[in-house]
């Protein structure tokens, strides 16, 4: 936030939860904004006419939604791809990772396990090591994980380094 910048006023209305709810473990699992449960069901409408859908339908909306997205975060479409769910890009994303028996993966505890498992299938597969940065008692994750970093660790733009760590949030 900016000096002088008003922080964002609530956003509880475009939500449909209960004025005695006060969820706060998005990063587990957020709740659907209004909007996304209506254009779910519209989406389901459609699916249940499949005979109403053209093989252009399937990329039409996608290349908008890719082009839009880019100019959201500066970046050409080209540059965004889209995965039919978390587990199939990150098993996408560690297959295509070179790293060798010597060198560690690190990743958080306690992540969605679409985002352990292709790791742990990653470390199998090539005889690595797989660091799992246990949950500090102070919070202090960027410390934790951090201190499990080494020359070992592999990262994906360098051939001695990946890092994996946790989704935004």
């Amino acid at each position: 936030m900016s000096l002088g910048a008003s922080p964002l006023p609530s956003q509880r209305h475009l939500f449909d939860i209960p004025d005695d709810v006060a969820f706060l473990n998005c990063a587990y699992i957020s709740p659907l904004p209004k909007v996304s449960v209506i254009a779910g069901e519209r989406g389901l409408r459609r699916k249940s006419r499949p005979w109403t859908i053209a093989t252009g339908d399937f990329f039409a909306t996608s290349e908008t939604v890719r082009r839009l997205y880019a100019g959201l975060i500066h970046a050409d479409a080209n540059d965004i791809a889209f995965a039919p769910a978390v587990s199939y890009g990150m098993a996408q994303a560690a297959h295509n990772i070179p790293i060798a028996k010597t060198q560690a993966v690190v990743t958080l505890a306690e992540q969605f396990p679409s985002n352990v498992y292709p790791w742990m299938d990653l470390a199998e597969r090539t005889g690595a090591t797989l660091v799992s940065v246990p949950r500090p008692g102070d919070d202090d994750w960027t410390s934790a994980l951090l201190s499990c970093i080494d020359g070992s660790t592999a990262t994906r733009s360098s051939p001695s380094r990946i890092v994996i760590g946790p989704t935004a949030g």
